[in-house]
């Protein structure tokens, strides 16, 4: 009892502490704004936009472009219940989005708790709430803290699911990882193949048993699920199948085509755009698929046509685009001040070398363990092909962090005789 007790203090305290960094990073970014503008990065305004949008119940689209699809409508329906709450303001998102940034370290907490001991948890939890980088973004009216928060809890439900030898309890957490991973996706389109892939590799990692087969099936089916009703309004606005959103295409080619250095730059897509739609609205027919659908369809064309003519050039991308998201320090030189360079690497750098070491020491112990990976791994691959910046490998850290707090109190602990003697078991039920 007294165990449990000391156990919640700390993890209140470890939360405390995240929620004090978040907060302080709102406020920071806010007084650093200049004045006349109300946000530091450009895809603000469009998640701005969308969520006055609902909360006054207007159409979903971003008026600028007359978009039906642009945005998933994850990040925009929790700012516009913010919206709600306490009235547009920008400094209220950006506590919100710290709040939800909070929510992401106890997620590690947890499954570090389920997959080691609560010493592991608690310095998985604490690693992450002084993340420079997950306490900088935390703070932004962006998509980062409410996404890595979903995306911590499907591993943490996911792990539930596989380690729990209750069976309709392991289907129930099963049904609410797909739940959050539909979420997740909604939140940030990008996270879309991990489920199905995950479930695909879960069955190759487990082997045998019918157990696996059940829960991804349950995983896989309530992951359509909260999808559908997206799937079914971009039906019926645009008579065709939309998997998340409409802007993939222009992602796409941001990151392969003539002008790309792996990283961002969206005025020459926002001038290509402008000039396929030009083209098609002069020759635009009742019967042809909206112009939004059709701009989308010819730069995810030109881009792969590219990148098929010059499959050296989108090696050497795909290399640059890995560094910028692996970087020790900001891309942005703007950023690169002698402080931020040293908490960045004083942070990054142990994390990331004792987070692969205990992948490989703890990747024998069977599927929950391999989760832990996975986001690394997905991640990667993702931005290979689409840009790379730090801010993006955020869901990659969530499992790393824990693994890396696994490593560290191995190596350097006190009694880890007893961690080391915990359950080794290489084929979960």
């Amino acid at each position: 009892m007294g165990e449990t007790i000391c156990s919640s203090w700390r993890l209140a305290l470890v939360l405390a502490l995240a929620m004090v960094a978040r907060i302080g990073a709102a406020a920071w970014w806010t007084a650093r704004i200049p004045t006349g503008q109300q946000f530091a990065f450009g895809d603000s305004e469009s998640y701005w936009q969308l969520a006055l949008a609902i909360a006054e119940g207007k159409a979903y689209r971003y008026e600028p472009a007359d978009a039906l699809v642009f945005r998933t409508p994850g990040y925009p329906l929790f700012l516009a219940g913010v919206i709600q709450l306490v009235g547009p303001s920008v400094l209220g998102a950006r506590i919100a989005s710290a709040l939800a940034g909070t929510c992401a370290v106890g997620g590690v907490y947890c499954l570090g708790r389920r997959l080691f001991d609560a010493r592991i948890a608690w310095l998985a939890a604490i690693l992450l709430a002084v993340s420079p980088e997950a306490v900088a973004v935390g703070g932004l009216v962006l998509t980062e803290g409410l996404f890595t928060a979903c995306a911590a809890w499907q591993l943490v439900l996911w792990t539930n699911s596989a380690t729990d030898p209750r069976r309709r309890r392991a289907v129930a957490w099963a049904c609410a990882a797909g739940l959050v991973g539909g979420a997740a996706t909604l939140v940030r389109p990008s996270w879309l193949l991990f489920t199905p892939l995950g479930a695909a590799a879960h069955i190759v990692a487990s082997r045998r048993g019918r157990r696996p087969w059940a829960a991804t099936g349950v995983i896989l089916a309530a992951f359509i699920m909260a999808m559908s009703p997206w799937w079914i309004r971009n039906a019926v606005v645009t008579s065709r199948f939309v998997p998340t959103t409409l802007q993939v295409g222009a992602s796409l080619y941001d990151s392969l085509s003539p002008t790309a250095d792996g990283s961002s730059n969206m005025d020459h897509v926002t001038q290509r755009q402008a000039r396929l739609r030009r083209s098609l609205e002069s020759q635009h027919r009742e019967t042809d698929p909206p112009i939004e659908y059709q701009v989308n369809r010819l730069l995810v064309r030109e881009a792969l046509t590219w990148a098929w003519q010059h499959p050296w050039r989108t090696l050497r991308l795909a290399g640059i685009k890995l560094a910028r998201l692996w970087n020790i320090w900001p891309n942005d030189g703007g950023f690169r001040s002698p402080v931020v360079m040293l908490a960045m690497s004083a942070w990054y750098v142990p994390v990331a070398v004792f987070g692969v070491w205990g992948f490989a020491r703890y990747c024998g112990r069977g599927w929950p363990y391999l989760l832990c990976g996975l986001p690394t791994a997905y991640v990667s691959v993702l931005h290979s092909i689409f840009v790379g910046s730090i801010r993006y490998r955020q869901p990659a850290l969530i499992g790393l962090v824990v693994l890396a707090a696994a490593a560290l109190v191995a190596r350097f602990g006190p009694g880890t005789d007893r961690h080391e003697r915990q359950a080794t078991r290489t084929d979960f039920l």
